[in-house]
C-alpha cells in the first residue's frame, strides 16, 4: 500500500488459500513502514493511531477486494497485534452495516464471508 505521493506504507502479506477445504484467501500479516512502526515509541501520537487503522482497512478492503476478484467467498485474516484486534473488533461492532458481509471471530482469526447476491 503507498501512500498519495507513492511511499509506501505497509506491505500485506496475503495468500491464496483456496485447496483448503472452503475457497479462501489468508490475510497473514502487515508490514507497517517505519514512520508507522510502533516498536520505537514509548507513547503513541493520536494521529499516528489514526494512520494505522487507515492502513490496517485499506488492506484489508484490499484483500477482500482480491479475494472476491478470485471467485473466493472467504477470507481469514489473522490476528499478530494487539492493534489488530482492536480493529477486528470496531469491524465486529459495525458488521450489521455491511449487508453482503458475514463477520465473526474463529481464535485469533478474523472471518469475513462475502454472501451471494442474487
Amino acid at each position: 500500500m503507498t501512500d498519495t505521493e507513492g511511499n509506501i506504507k505497509a506491505v500485506a502479506e496475503i495468500l491464496n488459500a483456496s485447496r483448503s477445504k472452503a475457497l479462501s484467501f489468508k490475510f497473514l500479516t502487515v508490514y507497517l513502514g517505519p514512520n508507522l512502526s510502533t516498536e520505537w515509541r514509548e507513547t503513541l501520537e493520536s494521529s499516528v493511531i489514526i494512520d494505522i487503522t487507515k492502513v490496517l482497512v485499506a488492506v484489508i478492503i484490499r484483500a477482500v477486494e482480491m479475494a472476491s476478484n478470485g471467485g473466493q467467498s472467504k477470507l481469514k485474516i489473522f490476528n499478530r497485534t494487539e492493534e489488530m484486534n482492536r480493529i477486528f473488533d470496531v469491524l465486529l461492532s459495525q458488521s450489521e452495516k455491511l449487508p453482503g458481509i458475514k463477520l465473526y471471530k474463529q481464535s485469533k482469526w478474523l472471518i469475513i464471508e462475502l454472501e451471494e447476491i442474487s
